[in-house]
């Protein structure tokens, strides 16, 4: 997904996470807002 998207490229002064979720159970969801929530902090919003 990376490379297909060019991310390195696209968002090279960004920080950016890919976090494999599932909508049917919600697996990983909680570790992708974990890792937000994380950038977050102490970020002006």
């Amino acid at each position: 997904m990376v490379e297909q998207f060019n991310l390195f490229k696209l968002c090279c002064n960004r920080c950016w996470h890919i976090q494999a979720c599932d909508t049917s159970t919600g697996a990983g969801l909680f570790d992708g807002l974990e890792w937000l929530s994380h950038q977050l902090v102490g970020a002006r919003v």
